[in-house]
């Protein structure tokens, strides 16, 4: 597989490619491994990470970044096949490729990739993406952790919820064992106690928030407006209106209201 049959079982839409295409003309992946080494350790992800801006100089839309992304995900294919993971885990997982080129369109106007410092997670086998949700491996305080992400397509309903959380646990159990009994949190907007001010008793959202104990709240933080209006520089007098939760949280911030960032524990879906 090269990165364009790569790009093709990923879903990354046709004019992204033919870019990369052009980028990847002159970009040498074997001259800068001493550079994508560095994303497969978590302790030298964000040295990595820098000193592949540095490398690659001016790369407004960072679809120089993801030329790389997609080499190093050639690689890190291999090491799913040496583990035996399935490919639809993989896909699944790497699916947040297109899926934040379509997010920096949205806000934007055109294709853009602002993830890859994120990105490293999975190239190096700690994150997946199992159902509806992706789960991360971590260490709090020298003890095994899984953290939870939600993707911005995730289905928040009760049953593939459960149906999720279970497959990742007979996941952890087949693959990483040291995780199998591991506690499960989560560090997300969507925990924010604000929003219950903003949403009706049967929320999908407020669901989900309600399978987590909260462990504490950030109210003085703008990182959730990314994630329901895709970027943070707009003054709330200028959000956009297209949904009804971007409607309904909008005139709760023009209120005085806050919604922040919460870390919570999960009790079980």
């Amino acid at each position: 597989m090269d990165i364009f049959e790569l790009c093709k079982l990923l879903g990354v839409q046709e004019e992204v490619t033919d870019e990369i295409a052009v980028i990847d003309k002159d970009y040498s992946h074997e001259a800068v491994a001493g550079i994508w080494n560095k994303f497969y350790d978590a302790s030298t992800w964000k040295e990595g990470m820098k000193e592949l801006r540095d490398y690659l100089g001016v790369d407004e839309r960072g679809l120089k970044a993801l030329t790389c992304v997609l080499h190093c995900a050639l690689h890190t294919y291999g090491l799913y096949e040496e583990k035996g993971i399935p490919e639809e885990i993989f896909t699944a997982t790497f699916g947040f490729i297109p899926r934040f080129l379509e997010w920096h369109k949205s806000a934007y106007g055109v294709y853009g990739f602002d993830r890859t410092w994120w990105i490293p997670r999975q190239l190096a086998l700690k994150e997946f993406r199992i159902g509806t949700l992706e789960y991360e491996m971590v260490e709090e305080d020298g003890k095994p952790q899984v953290s939870i992400h939600i993707p911005s397509d995730a289905v928040l309903e009760k049953q593939a919820l459960t149906a999720s959380y279970e497959e990742a646990k007979a996941f952890l159990k087949a693959y990483y064992p040291a995780y199998e009994m591991a506690e499960f949190v989560c560090d997300s907007w969507l925990l924010a106690s604000g929003l219950k001010e903003c949403l009706d008793a049967g929320s999908r959202i407020l669901y989900f928030q309600s399978c987590f104990e909260v462990l504490r709240e950030k109210e003085d933080v703008k990182e959730f407006m990314e994630w329901i209006y895709f970027r943070t520089d707009l003054p709330y007098e200028e959000l956009p209106e297209n949904t009804s939760l971007q409607r309904r949280v909008k005139r709760y911030l023009l209120a005085g209201g806050k919604i922040g960032w919460a870390f919570g524990r999960l009790k079980g879906f």
